[in-house]
């Protein structure tokens, strides 16, 4: 599975952000355009998923952001850039 990104007007061509064997989804990018944060979703359900963060400057590794017991949800970057937003539907509770 691979994530794209292309210019909002259309201009240029695609370039290739991520790939992977596992689903991936963007929950968010930060205000500042410099990181992406995608949760993993396993295809077989044997693991659960987890949060990770995406540089989108120099070799573009991801790096774990959260791993839990929990599955990972809805999180997002706040405004101020200096935290993220998780909330855990197993537990019920809400993190910053």
């Amino acid at each position: 599975m691979a994530s794209n990104e292309k210019a909002i007007d259309g201009a240029g061509d695609e370039e290739l952000v991520l790939e992977a064997e596992t689903a991936k989804y963007c929950e968010s990018w930060s205000p500042d355009g410099k990181f992406l944060l995608y949760r993993t979703v396993p295809g077989d359900n044997s693991a659960r998923r987890e949060l990770w963060t995406l540089p989108l400057f120099g070799d573009r590794k991801p790096v774990p952001y959260l791993q839990t017991k929990f599955d990972e949800h809805w999180a997002s970057f706040r405004l101020m850039r200096k935290w993220i937003y998780v909330y855990h539907p197993m537990s019920q509770k809400h993190r910053t």
